[in-house]
């Protein structure tokens, strides 16, 4: 049975975070349970400090924090040579798990 695409949720807010390299999700209040272990399983962490579930920025990570977003659009980096190598590291890693069911 094919998992059911997450709904986007109102007034989920993004934040690319480039003192540290990070993007940060913001919710309204707590997730659902699933949404917990959706974020959980792809690596995202949970910040007491800012209050907020973050990962490191990149290609996967703005995939997978679209759709929690309303309009599924999260501005892309510009095009400079340090975003097209992550997109291209990114990218690599996602076949390389694919490839191996990790």
């Amino acid at each position: 049975k094919e998992p059911k695409p997450a709904e986007p949720i109102s007034d989920v807010t993004v934040k690319i975070n480039k003192e540290k390299n990070g993007i940060e999700l913001y919710f309204p209040g707590k997730p659902a349970t699933s949404i917990l272990d959706d974020l959980k399983a792809n690596g995202w962490r949970w910040s007491r400090f800012n209050s907020c579930w973050y990962n490191r920025d990149g290609a996967t990570a703005r995939r997978f924090a679209a759709k929690y977003v309303h309009d599924g659009v999260i501005e892309p980096e510009r095009n400079d040579d340090a975003a097209l190598v992550q997109a291209q590291e990114d990218a690599a890693s996602d076949n390389f798990c694919q490839a191996n069911n990790i």
